[in-house]
This record gives C-alpha cells, sequence and structure tokens, in this order.
C-alpha cells in the first residue's frame, strides 16, 4: 500500500492519503481486481461496469484506477497503471479532464443526464478515452435512467462509464443488464487489521493488536470507516491507544460483556440480573447497535460448537504449544485468556472456557495470579481439555437425529468426530 501522489501537502485523512492507486493494492477484493486487470491486458474492457456492495469497500477506488488504467500513457491501457506519466498523476490529484466524476445524489434529474448526453459526444481532450463515473447511481430518477439508457446501451467508442451504487436493487434492471456487474464484499476482518497495522506502523503508532482488532469490530466490514477511526483513536487516545481507550471511544462493551449478559439470559436463567446489565451499559454509553451484534457473534460461536462444526478436528497435540504462546502474552484475566485462547490460537469456545476455568482453579488453590503459573501447570491442562472434546463424539448421532430426512450426519461432521476418536484413543 502506498499514499497517494502528491500527500506531501497539507493534511490529509487517511483514508484518502492510504488510498489504493493500483488494482493490486485493493484489499479484500481479488475476484474483481484480477477479472478487470485480465480485460485491461487483453484489451476487452467493456463499455459499461456497475460496482455494488457496502460502503467503504473500494467500489469508487477500484473505478478511479480502472481510470487510470485506461489512460496510461506507458501501459497503452495494457495493465495496472504506472502513477507516474501525467494522465495517471492528474487522475490522481482529480485534475484530469477526461475523468468526469458525477455524484447520483445531487445530479438525480433529467436535465443532467441530457447534458451528459450531450457531452458524450465530443472526444477526450488529453486521454485515450473519457470515463464517467457515476457515484451512487441509484440516487437517479426514473426519468434520468430512462434518458441514460440508450448512451448506456450504445455509447460511443471513446467513453466508458463506470456506475458505483451501495443499493443495487434501486437500479433498474433496463440499466443494471447493459453493464457488466461486480460485487464488492465487507473487508475481512483479519485483512483489515493486517492493513490497519501497516498504516499505524507508517504513521507512527503503537497500538496494540487488540486496539486495531476492536478499531475494525466498529467498522462494520468498512476500511474507510476502519482508517478513520483509527485516526480519530489516534487523535483522542494518543499514539499507543489501548483496546479499552478504543472500547470506550467507540461505545463497545467487549466479549466479555456480552457474554455474560448471555450468561444471565440462557445459563441463570436470571432476566433481573440481565436487565440490570443492560441498563448498565445503557449509562456508560454503549452502543445498543453494538451490543447487539457482540450478542450474535457470541450465540452462533456458541451454536456452532453446541453442532460441533467448528474446531473439532484441532491437533490436541498442539495445545501444550498454544499455552506456551498464551503464557507469555501477558493476559491478566481469566476472561483476556478464554479471549486470546479463542481468538488467537483458534481454540473451539468450549475447550478454550474449559481450559481456562481449570487454569483458575488451579491458580487458587495455590493462591497465585494467573500470570504466576508456570508452563508445566498450564501444560497440565492439556488433559482436562482433551476429557472436555469427548463430549463431543455425540456429534454425529446429535446431527443424525436433527436432520429432516433421517439421514447421515453431514460428511465433514462425520470426519471430524472420527479424527477426535483417533486422538482420543
Amino acid at each position: 500500500m502506498t499514499t497517494e501522489q502528491g500527500a506531501q501537502g497539507p493534511h490529509q485523512v487517511l483514508y484518502r492519503k492510504w488510498r489504493p492507486q493500483t488494482l493490486e493494492q485493493v484489499v479484500g477484493q481479488e475476484h474483481i481486481t484480477q477479472t478487470l486487470l485480465n480485460a485491461l491486458e487483453r484489451d476487452r474492457v467493456g463499455h459499461a461496469y456497475l460496482f455494488t456492495g457496502p460502503r467503504g469497500t473500494g467500489k469508487t477506488s477500484t473505478a478511479r484506477i480502472l481510470a487510470k488504467a485506461i489512460n496510461c500513457e506507458p501501459t497503452g491501457g495494457r495493465g495496472e497503471p504506472c502513477n507516474d506519466c501525467e494522465p495517471c498523476q492528474q487522475i490522481t490529484d482529480a485534475s484530469f479532464l477526461d475523468l468526469v466524476e458525477i455524484d447520483g445524489a445531487s445530479n438525480r434529474g433529467i436535465d443532467e443526464i441530457r447534458d451528459l448526453r450531450e457531452k458524450v459526444r465530443f472526444m477526450p481532450a488529453r486521454g485515450r478515452k473519457k470515463v464517467y463515473i457515476i457515484d451512487e447511481v441509484h440516487m437517479l430518477t426514473a426519468a434520468a435512467f430512462n434518458a441514460l439508457l440508450k448512451t448506456l446501451e450504445e455509447p460511443p467508442d471513446h467513453v466508458v462509464f463506470l456506475l458505483a451504487t451501495t443499493e443495487p436493487h434501486a437500479v433498474p434492471l433496463t440499466i443494471a443488464s447493459r453493464c457488466q456487474r461486480f460485487d464488492f464484499q465487507r473487508i475481512p476482518e483479519e485483512r483489515a487489521a493486517s492493513l490497519l497495522g501497516e498504516i499505524a506502523h507508517a504513521e507512527g503508532l503503537s497500538m496494540e493488536p487488540e486496539a486495531l482488532n476492536t478499531v475494525v469490530k466498529a467498522s462494520g466490514g468498512s476500511l474507510r470507516d476502519a482508517e478513520n477511526l483509527l485516526e480519530q483513536l489516534a487523535l483522542t487516545a494518543g499514539a499507543d491507544a489501548t483496546a479499552n481507550d478504543a472500547r470506550r471511544l467507540f461505545g463497545i462493551a467487549g466479549s466479555g460483556r456480552a457474554r455474560e449478559l448471555i450468561a444471565s439470559l440462557l445459563g441463570e436463567k436470571d432476566l433481573a440480573a440481565a436487565l440490570r446489565g443492560l441498563s448498565s451499559l445503557h449509562a456508560a454509553g454503549v452502543d445498543m447497535r453494538q451490543i447487539h451484534r457482540e450478542w450474535v457473534n457470541e450465540l452462533r460461536a456458541l451454536m456452532l460448537v453446541r453442532a460441533a462444526m467448528e474446531g473439532m478436528a484441532r491437533d490436541m497435540s498442539a495445545v501444550p504449544g498454544v499455552l506456551a504462546a498464551a503464557a507469555s502474552s501477558g493476559f491478566c484475566t481469566s476472561t483476556d485468556l478464554a479471549d486470546w485462547l479463542v481468538r488467537e490460537a483458534g481454540l473451539p469456545f468450549r475447550e478454550a472456557h474449559e481450559a481456562t476455568g481449570r487454569l483458575v482453579a488451579m491458580a487458587e488453590a495455590e493462591n497465585k495470579d494467573l500470570r504466576e503459573l508456570t508452563l508445566e501447570q498450564m501444560k497440565s491442562v492439556h488433559k482436562a481439555i482433551a476429557e472436555q472434546a469427548r463430549d463431543v463424539l455425540g456429534a454425529e448421532s446429535s446431527v443424525r437425529s436433527r436432520t429432516s430426512f433421517g439421514g447421515t450426519a453431514p460428511e465433514r461432521v462425520r470426519e471430524q468426530v472420527a479424527l477426535w476418536r483417533e486422538r482420543l484413543s
């Protein structure tokens, strides 16, 4: 990832400074960028594209890169843009005459589209092709779409239309059918956190990884939002912000609080305690929508473990190494250790909490802090985890009993159960 050309001038927000400049730099959309790159290399770029997907996933950035690649002089429009020639630099600086960006929300009427139809006839002033990017295209009126229809179907050879929208269902089928459609996906949390780590390092920030993970969770899969929140966190809590700073700033309770509420409702069946917990979170300024998302994530993890669909095939011989890594990770509470085992080590939820419970009991029996336990004591928990795993051996019959047709359990579950039997024999 590289910064925009000319970014040494006035201050730029992070999402603009770190906007991708080549198709290779677009994160999490390889299924799209590779297709576009193939079209460029084979000189088979279409006359109209429709980019759809959630906000902050790279639709407009990809459109600009494609416009750059089409008009790049050294490559002749056959591959990635060089970012050094005059057209590439002008597109980066938003001063290229043959790239026209239109905001569909504020230019949504038939008069604006009629004006566009008149202008597409003129040849490019500088580049190989004239590129029109219409952002939020779903905001156009029905009359505007109708006026655009014929031009979009048979534009002049020197024109390319790039349409972007977050609401593809609002785009008329007559428009969508005349475009090559690409659906952008939400950025995976791991990829977004890795990229934020690179940006933080380049910007001189020394935030702990868990703080970056919290930023990613708060962004809702939008990389632009994640970069904005990263800058906000740095300005609020400093360059060495912690996960607690991020949770307070973004109104996130943390998986421990969500787990406590679930335990009150499902485990202890104490509705009053759950309501008190919700009230305290609301009073603390926690975003209730975020709490809802955390509940859903926790319940999903519990259901996957209950159905024996996650983590059953893990090699139990690796657990001592996992605990050794956990011992040096700096955890201070049982919740920290359990979260670490699930998030970093990939242990299934149930096995991680079983191991944590055994370690806590061991520490209390010896009147020690968790961090004071020796590695040998931690490795002894390996046996406890293996014993706990025996409960999973009923997964095959359990899944079979829940199938609608009384057939056999899914192949994946049966293979995992067989592997567990082999490791526990």
